[in-house]
């Protein structure tokens, strides 16, 4: 047999790698290198319930669970998804994946009577997992701001595309239409930049109530507020939890008022 651990979970993942690709590469380096005859890695998935879903498997005659529940340790209810590491059995052990102090999945061995499971230890075991789990944040990450960029270039696209039309109206309720299927979004907004204390006009928006919109008209270049701040700088921000995080800024009452957790402002100019 070869020795050594799983060396495969050692390198970080290429911008081509996402969770699922993390995932199959520790499972495969479990059982090549431990020997292990049977390896599962479950995931949670971003923004979901907390429960961990199976992202592949390997050595199983029959399919594992589908799903694990989570477990909830002590009184901290708040925190979902603490899976509990241990040895279930003699035979199976179970191992969550952490990375920050968050908890993104688990990894579930099994192997035969005799085989070398019952010999690896629980610190080794967490130490992989640790691994796996930063690679699994890292891909998350990469997957994301990919999508991001993506969405970004493709909707500055949509106005290049619209420019030639004449009428102004058309053109930009055209583009809040494409960029509100693009981003798959319920709401979406384009404003216009105008001189004066005032200089932020709506010109089209799709999902968003009157009050909404009469609170950005009160922006100002000064106004601590993330689209203005994004207009400032010309570049794209992304806010997660708009509806509560305090970068938001000036609107961040109209946010939660109008229910946007997520907001994109995105800088058309040139």
């Amino acid at each position: 047999r070869r020795a050594g651990g799983p060396r495969s979970t050692q390198h970080r993942p290429s911008a081509a790698a996402n969770a699922t690709a993390v995932c199959r590469t520790a499972v495969e380096a479990l059982r090549s290198h431990l020997r292990v005859a049977r390896v599962a890695a479950y995931l949670v998935r971003e923004n979901a319930d907390g429960v961990l879903h199976l992202e592949t498997h390997a050595g199983f005659d029959i399919s594992p669970p589908e799903a694990l529940e989570p477990t909830h340790q002590g009184d901290r209810g708040d925190e979902i998804a603490a899976v509990a590491d241990g040895v279930v059995g003699p035979l199976r052990r179970q191992v969550a994946l952490r990375a920050g102090g968050e908890i993104v999945g688990a990894l579930v061995l099994e192997d035969e009577p005799g085989g070398p499971l019952a010999n690896v230890s629980l610190a080794f075991l967490r130490m992989v997992a640790t691994t796996v789990a930063g690679n699994v944040i890292v891909a998350r990450m990469l997957a994301r701001a990919k999508r991001e960029v993506t969405r970004s270039r493709a909707l500055r696209q949509v106005a290049q595309e619209l420019a030639g039309q004449l009428d102004l109206s058309i053109v930009l309720a055209d583009i809040v239409d494409r960029t509100r299927t693009l981003f798959d979004a319920d709401k979406a907004g384009l404003w216009l930049i105008e001189e004066g204390e005032f200089p932020f006009r709506v010109g089209a928006s799709r999902g968003m109530s009157d009050a909404f919109v009469a609170e950005t008209r009160k922006l100002t270049w000064e106004t601590a507020a993330v689209g203005v701040q994004s207009v400032r700088e010309r570049r794209t921000i992304v806010v997660r939890g708009a509806d509560t995080r305090p970068r938001v800024g000036a609107v961040q009452a109209a946010y939660g008022t109008q229910g946007i957790r997520y907001a994109f402002p995105v800088p058309l100019g040139g």
